[in-house]
């Protein structure tokens, strides 16, 4: 079962469950007692301008490799919290 901070790759798909995909890294936020977690993606890629549906949920972190967990969670309470 991952921790709570863990840093995993994952298939992060464009639509659904198959077709194109891409592997990227997902940052663990919980983990629920089913055996599933909480996982948000990690990505370059800035919002557009001006902003589509899914970069409402886009927050920019630079030098993410540098950021700890903490950082993590004040920026997805940010975006939650829209």
């Amino acid at each position: 079962m991952p921790d709570i901070g863990d840093i995993y790759t994952a298939l992060i798909y464009y639509k659904g469950r198959s077709g194109n995909c891409k592997v990227r890294p997902v940052l663990v936020l919980n983990t629920l007692n089913n055996g599933w977690c909480t996982i948000v993606e990690i990505t370059s890629v800035a919002p557009k301008n001006p902003p589509g549906y899914y970069d409402l949920f886009k927050e920019p972190i630079l030098k993410w490799k540098e950021v700890d967990y903490n950082d993590f969670i004040n920026i997805v309470d940010k975006i939650v919290n829209l």
